[in-house]
């Protein structure tokens, strides 16, 4: 039981893996409770730009730090689909969203 603000925030901090995906290891994070709320809103409103928005948010440094803002958002988007979609897909298992598929992934965190 959490006895006060502080604890109850630490047990809701946002959880974080290393994951291979397409043979590359990619740190990545899960959505916050915000973020999950605006991807469920772009995949209603711009299915295409789900994984752009997930890369962006949720690809991190070793110690968790984003890697891509805004701007980056082009870039991202010219990627190669594969790689994007896998590492969508293992920040999505990561936030609760879908089922682990046992696919590429080496979780190392």
């Amino acid at each position: 039981m959490t006895s006060t603000a502080a604890a109850f925030l630490a047990a809701g901090a946002l959880r974080r893996a290393s994951v291979t995906v397409c043979g590359h290891l990619v740190h990545v994070r899960e959505m916050s409770v915000l973020e999950r709320g605006q991807f469920l809103t772009l995949a209603r409103d711009n299915p295409p730009m789900m994984p752009v928005h997930l890369v962006r948010l949720c690809v991190t440094d070793e110690a968790g730090v984003p890697l891509f803002g805004l701007a980056d958002e082009p870039a991202i988007a010219a990627m190669r689909p594969e790689f994007t979609d896998g590492v969508a897909r293992h920040v999505m298992e990561l936030s609760g969203m879908i089922e682990q598929d046992g696919g590429d992934a080496e979780k190392k965190s």
